[in-house]
């Protein structure tokens, strides 16, 4: 029997398509670094469409969920005037699906939001920012379903992960917090 950590887990692992946007994210940082020093009044759309997943359910073990919806990556940049960038990488997410239950479907909403935000300005730090926020969510219930052992089907989960590096190479401030729930 699959616990709740390893659910959590899954989900992680399951979630390819984020390293892939990160590697993207990090590639587009690189370009714009080596890319003329342009101020967009307006964000880059990246992608602007369909989502399909089929995730395990990250709560109960049980469920096989399958997801569509839309998928919006958008990328900022913006030069600081003193030599300086600024990007913002943002992917949002959000899809609805239902369990592969045949006797007892269940539908869930999915919110997913990626943002990476990387500072470089002409004292030549760099800092970068990434926070995930994840909520799969059970339409129509009231409660968790298994009181008894503290948890619902509904998962939400938020990564936080900074970086400071000063001007001579120097790591000065490194954040990771993850936080997983299901309730």
């Amino acid at each position: 029997m699959r616990n709740v950590k390893t659910e959590v887990e899954n989900v992680i692992n399951g979630s390819l398509i984020r390293i892939v946007l990160v590697v993207v994210a990090l590639g587009a940082i690189l370009l714009g670094m080596v890319s003329p020093q342009t101020a967009y009044a307006a964000p880059v759309t990246v992608y602007d469409g369909p989502f399909t997943m089929t995730i395990p359910g990250p709560c109960v073990s049980t469920d096989v969920i399958t997801l569509t919806g839309r998928m919006v990556i958008t990328f900022y940049q913006r030069p600081d005037g003193a030599g300086g960038t600024h990007m913002t990488f943002r992917v949002v997410t959000k899809a609805q699906g239902t369990n592969q239950d045949l006797i007892n479907p269940k539908n869930y909403v999915m919110n997913d939001e990626n943002v990476t935000d990387f500072n470089a300005p002409s004292s030549g730090s760099i800092d970068e920012t990434q926070v995930i926020n994840q909520g799969v969510i059970r339409q129509g219930e009231t409660t968790g379903d298994n009181i008894f052992i503290g948890s619902g089907d509904d998962f939400m989960g938020k990564t936080t992960i900074h970086f400071t590096v000063n001007a001579l190479g120097v790591p000065t401030a490194t954040v990771t917090d993850q936080r997983f729930a299901c309730m």
